[in-house]
């Protein structure tokens, strides 16, 4: 579906040091996933990292398979921010024989990153609409704490978690050998 949005939000999770602490659960991603995807996994990656200027990103906006597919997706906002936000910092004007005039280069760089921005139309999900998943999204977003307390209860409860993780895979490892079963190594 090219939903480089949701695309970059999974993969940041899946890297954030709150997931990767929880030793247990890295274990079991990578038992459950199929080598197909953990092969998917470092483009995916690739696709969020910074270095030279979100170029993998950039490349796979502009690839798509199908012909229909080049000019529907849902972009990462964040990237093209980050671009406005450049043209944005570039003085309002130029001096040219001692006068001060208007920057146009500065407004056709923002022109360009608008057009850029609106030029993908997101892919018509219609028929893809169930019962309630909507409505279930829009609820979620609506209880999202902004004040800045998240981060700090995510990371309590990444840290409980990891506790209980840890707590249970020394039972399991005590307790493989009495049912006959070798340690995991």
């Amino acid at each position: 579906m090219r939903n480089f949005s949701s695309t970059a939000a999974i993969s940041c999770a899946l890297q954030s040091v709150l997931v990767e602490n929880l030793k247990a659960t890295m274990k079991t991603k990578n038992m459950s996933l199929s080598k197909k995807v953990q092969a998917k996994l470092p483009a995916i990656y690739d696709l969020i990292h910074p270095h030279s200027n979100h170029r993998g990103y950039y490349d796979a906006l502009h690839s798509a398979a199908t012909a229909e597919e080049s000019d529907t997706c849902i972009p990462w906002l964040v990237v093209h921010l980050k671009g406005l936000d450049k043209v944005v910092r570039q003085p309002l004007t130029v001096m040219v024989d001692n006068e001060h005039l208007v920057n146009f280069t500065r407004y056709n760089w923002f022109m360009d990153r608008i057009k850029e921005i609106l030029y993908y139309t997101p892919p018509n999900l219609e028929d893809k609409r169930h019962g309630g998943q909507l409505t279930y999204l829009l609820n979620q977003l609506h209880n999202i704490d902004l004040s800045g307390t998240l981060e700090r209860q995510l990371s309590a409860k990444s840290e409980k978690f990891s506790t209980r993780e840890l707590s249970r895979s020394r039972n399991i490892d005590e307790n493989l050998p009495l049912v006959g079963f070798a340690p995991i190594p």
